[in-house]
């Protein structure tokens, strides 16, 4: 019950299950949680696109449309923010219930998971191919 939101997704009904189990101290001690989470999407988001934008660059031709992959992880720091916020929400009204925003938040913690497969693969594909090229650039280098 505890880790309702690491599901793919999860039900209006299942939020609010989990936000009575927790009780009063709980529901506190979220909300803690929730301001540690903003500030790692924060880093998260900016890092990893930093990082893949980086690469991309490296690895790609001026105007290429692949370069625009590096942007992801920010949409994925946004879906997160969005579940994030629904859970802010539905703690501030508990016990009133806010099932219109508890199934958004389960949306997006949906899009959060679906999401973060992507730019995850494209950074080890640009990282493998940029070790290929070192390889090969080594050896070439070694050779002459």
């Amino acid at each position: 019950m505890a880790y309702w939101t690491l599901r793919p997704f999860y039900s209006a009904d299942t939020a609010y299950a989990s936000l009575q189990h927790f009780g009063e101290s709980g529901r506190a001690l979220y909300l803690h949680f929730l301001g540690a989470d903003l500030l790692f999407m924060l880093a998260y988001g900016l890092g990893l696109s930093m990082l893949l934008s980086r690469l991309l660059v490296v690895q790609t031709r001026d105007r290429s449309p692949w370069r625009r992959l590096g942007l992801l992880p920010l949409a994925i720091a946004m879906a997160d923010l969005l579940e994030d916020g629904g859970i802010f929400a539905m703690l501030q009204a508990y016990p009133q219930p806010l099932p219109g925003i508890g199934t958004v938040a389960g949306v997006m913690t949906a899009a959060t998971h679906g999401l973060t497969a992507l730019p995850l693969g494209c950074l080890l594909l640009a990282l493998g191919r940029w070790l290929v090229l070192w390889c090969l650039f080594t050896r070439c280098a070694a050779s002459n």
